[in-house]
């Protein structure tokens, strides 16, 4: 049967899944193609009803906004989905900038803190407090440029920061 499987790990973005079905896709059309011209494949029809359609309206790219309120897995699931780079970055408002965010992690670990607060600032990036657990912002674009965690505190990003 003509099908890929493409792991999705723990860190793939919208962009490196896309890279990634790209390539599985050149490979079975290089294994398949000469068997469709000669008519040697097997037909099996699909499944009605496992059968998934999303069409290009199914995700509205202009709403870009991370909401805060909103499942760490979840959230951190849609954040990377939405980093499509040269293309697309999810954002949120830092006082006055709208930075948009690059790479991310995120974890089930508990805290004291309001959806979208910052708790805290380290190597590694920004903890933010979401519902059932902490995002960690890793990197985040400024005016188009990568800030690297040691540039977060240049741009408002601290403790106690309530992002929206």
């Amino acid at each position: 049967m003509c099908t890929a499987t493409v792991p999705i790990a723990r860190d793939d973005t919208g962009r490196s899944l896309y890279d990634k079905c790209t390539e599985a896709s050149i490979g079975m059309f290089s294994e398949w193609y000469p068997r469709v011209r000669t008519g040697n494949i097997p037909r099996i029809p699909q499944s009605a009803a496992e059968a998934l359609y999303y069409n290009r309206h199914s995700i509205d790219f202009s709403r870009r906004a991370i909401a805060w309120p909103t499942d760490a897995e979840r959230l951190a699931n849609w954040i990377r989905a939405f980093i499509f780079p040269p293309y697309q970055y999810p954002t949120f408002r830092c006082g006055d900038l709208t930075l948009e965010v690059s790479a991310v992690d995120w974890d089930r670990l508990p805290h004291r803190v309001a959806s979208g607060e910052v708790i805290e600032m380290n190597e590694l990036g920004a903890i933010v407090g979401v519902p059932g657990g902490r995002i960690l912002l890793r990197e985040v674009r400024c005016d188009g440029r990568a800030v690297q965690p040691s540039g977060f505190a240049r741009l408002g990003v601290r403790p106690g920061l309530r992002l929206n």
